[in-house]
């Protein structure tokens, strides 16, 4: 496996890449040197979501967000981080959360609508 060019360029080498042993790679360590950097924290999500660290994709979509200063690509990642909390992780309490927060927000789209109402559909079916 290659390290991608956005990791490697945040002065990550190969060997500093753990998923090999099944080791969760780092992301504080590359967000540390490339903060704001999208094409690098790009390239960490598909990692992330490609050897299913999900805990690691959660933090990973927490920090994008406060990165992406335009209001629709910050709904966008705030909705795929409801989907990873709800669909990956099963944490439906947080991923309504998360919806509420795009429902909120200035750009409000007709995903998180229909995420958070069959969540809500759901809980209601569960007995919440």
């Amino acid at each position: 496996m290659q390290v991608s060019h956005g990791v490697a360029q945040a002065g990550v080498a190969h060997a500093d890449v753990h998923f090999f042993g099944g080791e969760p790679f780092c992301a504080e360590q590359v967000l540390d040197l490339a903060p704001d950097d999208l094409d690098v924290i790009a390239e960490l999500e598909t990692l992330y979501a490609q050897y299913e660290q999900w805990d690691d994709l959660v933090f990973l979509l927490k920090h994008k967000t406060g990165a992406v200063e335009d209001p629709e690509q910050k709904a966008e990642v705030q909705l795929q981080l409801g989907f990873v909390l709800r669909d990956q992780l099963e944490e439906v309490d947080q991923a309504i959360e998360v919806f509420q927060a795009v429902l909120s927000s200035e750009a409000v789209g007709d995903d998180a609508l229909g995420a958070l109402e069959a969540l809500v559909h759901s809980q209601e079916m569960d007995g919440y």
